[in-house]
């Protein structure tokens, strides 16, 4: 019975946190980038005008979708660009830099039930959100950045 106490208890304090948050409401898309460690280069990661936006609900849920900006017609492009990203999944505040969230919604074959960490800084209505750095093919080590600013 403790252990269930316990439990609730946890679960309604990081609800009542997630729903005080700075980072709770919708955010759109400024800018991504894939930045290389050591020399700063960037390469753009949605191309010159994408769009996105994503949202933070107060009870602990992210949904998140960005695309490049489409170009033609309706009936002449048919299907979604290959770097089209659609998620969704809970997520966690871990401290005052770090978050989790775990995708139970994807559009691509990414796995589903993985704990996926973010960096993230807020300052005035811009939410920055940076992925953790990886190796690429060529052997430098970047992250991807994307800059949000807070919907009215």
């Amino acid at each position: 019975m403790k252990v269930i106490v316990a439990l609730f208890a946890v679960m309604f304090s990081f609800a009542a946190a997630a729903a005080d948050h700075p980072i709770v409401g919708t955010w759109n898309l400024v800018e991504t980038y894939n930045e290389v460690i050591g020399t700063g280069a960037r390469t753009s990661a949605y191309g010159e005008h994408p769009d996105g936006v994503i949202i933070f609900t107060r009870e602990g849920r992210l949904t998140v979708l960005v695309t490049p900006a489409w170009e033609g017609t309706p009936s002449s492009t048919t299907a979604p660009p290959r770097n089209f990203l659609a998620a969704s999944g809970p997520y966690t505040i871990k401290s005052d830099t770090d978050l989790v969230y775990r995708v139970d919604v994807v559009v691509n074959p990414s796995p589903k039930g993985v704990d996926r960490p973010r960096t993230y800084k807020i300052s005035g209505d811009m939410l920055t959100l940076t992925l953790p750095t990886t190796k690429r093919p060529d052997g430098t080590q970047a992250h991807t950045v994307f800059t949000w600013k807070r919907g009215k």
